[in-house]
């Protein structure tokens, strides 16, 4: 018979077990409307994808990230790979795989879709749909903290942070949607703050520590930028005292562990800089900045844009991923700077005006300062190592006609940090600004509220929703997601013979002729190659990546012509199969393959095996 004491024991586990679970019943009772329409959102901007989900894809990169994610889950499973970093291209070459973003910690978060699908294509697809919501609900997420449970205004800052024109220009980019961590980061950062107990703190740093990891494994991008947030957010609540030093000390210890985690995969990335001569230089990380006009020119995805191009002499062709920076966007809204301007000025007002100060008004203004440094921080940094103003850096000094530059801050990073050379994009980084002027947008009710007198206050929700309006008419998309005009050329099925290949395993180390591709190291025609690369796991010649072997090209164009000192010079590099692409060979390299015995055969593809 069981003891009194035994009993209550038991209970008191099941209590806790309870306790344990209820917060997630909370939680979907608090946020399923929120969550709700940022997935409604993110759907309706998907929709002509949805249809196409598992065909689909508008080449490029889109390829390149689909290849990275099925072949870190083909290392993942132990499927033909040695470790995570073991890439199926440039077979003779080792740790291709983290040649540029290993992704590793994305192709994690969606390996459970091996259980319904191994299509390349269809498991980019639903990632970048998936992380896109991510992005949205992270945001949400963080925005209904700051604001107290302001749902509609918290809902705005999730859809500006997953659809503003920074995104809309790299859609497909999953290294950059990775960024959703960085929300999470700073909710985790800020519930520890405020965390009622021991018990609680310990568990928010954990979940820190998590999505740090995550965000540390998935882009080293987005790494370097969840990391500037995070270091400004803890050093900027530390210096108005809103942690002490003990929390401070917790937070340091677990970023450090976060980067140590990550410490082994990043010393074969750096090996391999290295190795490859990799690196970039200032011209280049200059021409990838943002430039203060990127700032100031609406997007022509927006209504604002539209309105704007329409009254004004500028051309939506000049604007080219906003104007100046070929790589992303910068423009944030008009409406939102002005919005977090309006945060920061309150809060400072209330600041010399005194009056009762809770805890929590305290706080938001404290956070409020914190963010608006962040903001500032992250523009300064994408406008990269020399001011652009326009499209240039280099300015003449009229009454003396002498060409000059304005250095940045940023110049001191390339020059004392070199490691972080494998930055090119610093335009990117103006994800950092963007996320801190919806965290100012979000504490902005909080100092309306306390400035309001009591006959405004009814007018409090009719300048809320106007507001709401006109940050979506300045930020939001007027379109849905852009499908390639001609979709018959965007249409990709799993060629017959990449499956026949799957089921032989002694078709191995392969090179993949398509002799019309003038560019083999850069062309969509190895892009594609690589897609298919992420289906069937065999290791070949062909690849693309930020960094491309010495000779490569030219060897490639060489082999061609299938001429018997290509097949020589093959089997000197340990391939032992040639795959002839029909379609995308010239009339002399098929007739030249349709002499040699073939293993497989089709109208698109011939596969012979190295002739001794």
């Amino acid at each position: 018979m069981k003891s009194k004491k035994n009993v209550v024991q038991q209970a008191g586990w099941a209590m806790r077990r309870w306790a344990g679970w209820a917060w997630l019943g909370q939680a979907i009772r608090r946020h399923w409307l929120g969550a709700g329409v940022v997935l409604a959102a993110t759907l309706l901007f998907f929709a002509p994808l949805l249809p196409r989900i598992t065909t689909y894809s508008p080449g490029g990169d889109a390829m390149f990230n689909a290849w990275t994610i099925t072949r870190m889950q083909q290392c993942l499973m132990g499927q033909n790979c040695h470790d995570i970093t073991d890439g199926n291209i440039f077979y003779g070459h080792q740790h291709t795989l983290v040649w540029s973003e290993a992704q590793v910690s994305t192709a994690v978060l969606f390996l459970p879709l091996r259980l319904v699908t191994d299509n390349p294509v269809a498991i980019n697809n639903i990632a970048t749909i998936s992380m896109t919501f991510l992005l949205g609900l992270s945001m949400y997420l963080l925005a209904m903290h700051l604001s107290g449970g302001r749902r509609l205004i918290a809902i705005m800052c999730g859809l500006i942070f997953a659809f503003a024109p920074f995104r809309m220009s790299a859609i497909w980019h999953l290294q950059n949607l990775s960024i959703f961590a960085m929300p999470l980061a700073v909710l985790a950062i800020l519930k520890y703050q405020a965390a009622a107990s021991k018990r609680t703190a310990r568990w928010w740093l954990a979940a820190l520590f998590v999505v740090l990891l995550y965000q540390c494994y998935a882009s080293w991008y987005q790494m370097a930028f969840t990391m500037l947030a995070v270091v400004t957010l803890v050093v900027g609540l530390r210096l108005a005292r809103q942690v002490s030093w003990r929390q401070t000390g917790m937070l340091a210890l677990v970023v450090g562990l976060a980067f140590i985690a990550v410490l082994p995969l990043a010393k074969v990335y750096v090996d391999s800089s290295k190795q490859n001569n990799s690196g970039y230089s200032l011209t280049e990380k200059t021409l990838y900045s943002s430039s203060l006009k990127d700032y100031a020119i609406p997007s022509s995805d927006t209504l604002t844009g539209k309105v704007f191009y329409k009254l004004t002499s500028h051309k939506p062709s000049e604007q080219m991923h906003n104007g100046y920076n070929p790589d992303s966007q910068s423009y944030h809204g008009a409406t939102l700077w002005l919005a977090a301007l309006t945060a920061v000025v309150l809060y400072i007002r209330s600041a010399r005006r005194g009056g009762t100060r809770t805890p929590q008004f305290v706080r938001s203004r404290a956070l409020a300062y914190i963010f608006a440094a962040m903001a500032v921080v992250g523009v300064i940094i994408s406008l990269g190592p020399f001011l652009k103003i326009n499209e240039t850096y280099v300015y003449i000094l009229k009454s003396a006609q002498v060409p000059y530059t304005v250095p940045l801050p940023y110049l001191l990073v390339e020059l004392l940090a070199p490691q972080l050379s494998f930055i090119r994009a610093i335009g990117r980084a103006s994800v950092v600004p963007l996320m801190a002027l919806c965290c100012l947008l979000a504490l902005l009710p909080h100092v309306v509220a306390r400035a309001q007198s009591a006959a405004s206050r009814r007018y409090r929700m009719l300048g809320c929703v106007s507001l709401v309006l006109l940050l979506a008419a300045d930020i939001l998309p007027i379109h849905m997601a852009p499908m390639r005009p001609n979709i018959a050329q965007a249409t990709y099925q799993i060629p017959a013979v990449y499956r026949y290949i799957r089921t032989q395993p002694q078709v191995d180390k392969l090179v993949i002729i398509a002799s019309q591709d003038v560019s083999p190291g850069e062309s969509n025609y190895v892009r594609e190659q690589m897609l298919w690369a992420g289906y069937h796991g065999r290791y070949m010649y062909n690849g693309h990546s930020a960094f491309i072997p010495r000779d490569y090209q030219a060897t490639m164009r060489s082999y061609y012509d299938l001429s018997g000192d290509d097949f020589a010079s093959m089997r000197s590099k340990g391939l032992g199969y040639v795959l002839v692409d029909k379609k995308a060979s010239t009339a002399a390299t098929n007739q030249r393959a349709s002499q040699l015995p073939a293993l497989y055969d089709d109208a698109s593809h011939r596969l012979i095996a190295i002739p001794q």
